[in-house]
């Protein structure tokens, strides 16, 4: 980051006025006031703000190669769908970890400022990748052709086929309508496919309670000034950091692995990685009696999670089977063991190479 770059991100993120999204020009508005000024320096500045988006990749890519190694991708190739992807940093930060022209059929690269796309089409101009597609356009308006119910939607734009990646890096806390966004990925996404997220959070641990489905807590605490401080100073640029939007990705989507983190560099910012799938296991297509099945999975994957009883003591079969199933029965996501590689790896530390 140099001084030019430093002081377009000074003063269009502290000094300048930026219209709010209920203004009546709408949430395209309020973002291009908000990035239009600084849309060439926003790869230099947000890497220092924006952390763990490498992080994120690599455990969405190892997911994407478990899945791969057990048939569950589509061939020949993959389609990635990357929601709020601005400049399309994180596509080429793809490329460290797989050879994004050429594993993935299509990448569509959303996004709803105009200015931060005109920087992706140069990127990818200059990359001379021509398997990303770049789409101005609110997330909610996205369909696949198959799924279309409503044919005088006017304004939906046609994917051909379900994603098997989507993600979403530091965009879900800029939507200000998320449970819309939230209830359309599951269209969107194949029933093996993975949703990945990393973004800000404030949260106390009374929020969350004794859900059994959220995966690792270890420092997912933010104290009360913390809380207090984070969400007044996000607010003022219309990043909005209530607990609620994490919550309800936690409710729709089964949780495969979550780490909470703090940026060291710039205040100690609490923010988190999480990797997830449908709430339902992927289970036979042709099977004539799907609850049944799932219940012999779900027996299945319990005593898996049990053959390791030194790693977990006192865990029965009989617990976990009740469990899970209490929670299909209740509309809730399985515990998060029961979505990932080894099974009995529930909270512990990882490193980011590790599959799950």
């Amino acid at each position: 980051m140099n001084l030019r770059e430093f002081f377009q991100f000074f003063y269009n993120t502290f000094l300048k006025w930026h219209a709010p999204s209920n203004s009546g020009d709408g949430q395209q508005a309020a973002l291009e006031s908000f990035y239009k000024g600084q849309a060439d320096a926003y790869d230099g500045t947000r890497k220092y703000l924006l952390l763990g988006r490498e992080m994120m990749l690599e455990l969405a890519a190892k997911q994407l190669e478990l899945r791969r190694d057990q048939g569950w991708l589509r061939q020949p190739k993959p389609i990635w769908i990357d929601i709020g992807g601005g400049t399309g940093s994180n596509i080429e930060a793809m490329s460290q970890i797989l050879d994004v022209p050429n594993y993935f059929e299509t990448v569509y690269l959303i996004d709803l400022s105009p200015s931060l796309l005109k920087v992706a089409k140069q990127r990818f101009a200059r990359l001379g990748w021509k398997n990303v597609k770049i789409i101005c356009q609110d997330v909610r308006n996205l369909r696949v052709a198959d799924d279309i119910n409503q044919p005088n939607d006017q304004e939906a734009v046609l994917l051909t086929e379900k994603a098997d990646l989507v993600t979403m890096s530091y965009s879900l806390t800029m939507i200000p309508d998320f449970f819309p966004v939230l209830d359309l990925l599951p269209t969107l996404l194949t029933s093996t496919g993975v949703l990945a997220v990393v973004d800000f959070y404030v949260q106390n641990m009374v929020d969350i309670g004794d859900r059994n489905y959220v995966g690792d807590r270890t420092n997912r605490h933010v104290n009360y000034f913390s809380r207090l401080f984070w969400r007044a100073w996000f607010d003022l640029d219309h990043v909005n950091l209530e607990p609620a939007r994490r919550d309800y990705l936690e409710y729709r989507f089964g949780t495969i692995e979550c780490r909470n983190l703090r940026n060291l560099l710039l205040g100690v910012i609490p923010y988190y990685i999480w990797i997830g799938c449908p709430k339902e296991p992927p289970v036979s297509r042709n099977c004539n009696d799907k609850a049944e099945e799932m219940l012999e999975q779900i027996k299945d994957l319990s005593e898996k999670i049990c053959d390791n009883e030194e790693q977990l003591p006192g865990i029965h079969t009989d617990m976990l089977v009740e469990t899970a199933m209490q929670n299909l029965k209740t509309g809730l996501p399985l515990p998060a063991a029961f979505y990932q590689a080894e099974n009995w790896a529930i909270t512990r530390s990882k490193q980011p190479n590790e599959i799950i």
